[in-house]
């Protein structure tokens, strides 16, 4: 679990992608959650924040994506 306001670090537990990926969703969701009720209270519909970060996501997985075909 988390502590304060930190991000869980990876386990380095040698394990196939989709089981990084679950445990890298575990420790950011604490994060998402707060920022998710931070928009919320400021007046933000929980599906406009949902899509904007779900379009965040997208623009940084494609960062990564053309980063990767560079190299």
């Amino acid at each position: 679990m988390a502590e304060g306001n930190r991000i869980n670090a990876p386990s380095r537990v040698a394990r196939g992608t989709l089981a990084t990926v679950e445990e890298c969703k575990s420790a950011l969701s604490p994060s998402l959650a707060k920022l998710l009720e931070m928009a919320t209270t400021a007046g933000w519909q929980r599906h406009h924040v949902a899509i904007a970060l779900a379009m965040f996501a997208d623009e940084v997985f494609d960062e990564v994506h053309h980063s990767a075909q560079a190299h």
